[in-house]
């Protein structure tokens, strides 16, 4: 038997269900709001402000395109950018030890 309510309604009035994961379940803007909208370690840090995942994305870019000294292939910027994207549509940053333990 399936849980009971496990969506998320998002910025494009479409839902994204938890328990059954779909590629065409939200758009790019959904994506890029949730990304801005969502701060990493769950807004803490020692920082003044919080980090958004959209600028920590941005941040990881950047450092890999100084470590390679030009620009990174579209593919790998792309990498980059998304390698947290589900924290954006998710809502909050999961930490490793939690990622593992719920799978």
């Amino acid at each position: 038997m399936r849980a009971g309510r496990a969506w998320v309604r998002l910025g494009s009035g479409r839902r994204l269900d938890l328990l059954d994961l779909r590629p065409d379940a939200w758009t790019d803007e959904d994506l890029a709001t949730g990304l801005a909208r969502t701060y990493r370690w769950g807004g803490h840090s020692c920082w003044e402000l919080p980090l958004s995942v959209a600028q920590h994305s941005l941040a990881v870019l950047t450092i890999r395109e100084r470590m390679e000294g030009r620009g990174l292939a579209p593919a790998a910027a792309l990498r980059e950018l998304l390698h947290d994207a589900d924290e954006g549509l998710l809502g909050f940053d999961c930490i490793t030890p939690l990622q593992t333990a719920i799978g």
